[in-house]
């Protein structure tokens, strides 16, 4: 499958698991990343596929979706060594959902 129709998912704690299995259950093709092995459960059974780090996230999938618990863990995702965005090629799609002031969104939306 083209990575154009997969879908990246980084963050499945209390509010991107429901997000990614609603995903999952319209059948978006999910490429998945947790710092946590156990979240992974549940998503087998709709062909998600789950990788170990947000830069391989990034190689698999052209569109990402971030859930995370703060800014912290937003920048070190998207602008870390090895991050998301180190990875993006040109046309690709990374979405930030987690609860941040707006200062953070500001400064990764001009990174």
């Amino acid at each position: 499958m083209d990575r154009d129709e997969k879908t990246g998912f980084i963050g499945l704690g209390s509010m991107g698991e429901g997000m990614a299995l609603n995903l999952a259950r319209k059948q978006f093709s999910l490429v998945l990343h947790d710092t946590r092995a156990d979240q992974y459960r549940g998503f087998s059974e709709f062909g998600s596929e789950s990788v170990s780090s947000p830069a391989e996230v990034m190689r698999e999938a052209a569109t990402v979706l971030t859930v995370l618990p703060g800014p912290k863990e937003v920048e070190e995702v998207i602008l870390g060594a090895d991050g998301l965005l180190d990875n993006a090629v040109a046309g690709d799609v990374i979405m930030d959902l987690s609860t941040v002031l707006p200062d953070t969104s500001d400064r990764l939306s001009v990174a």
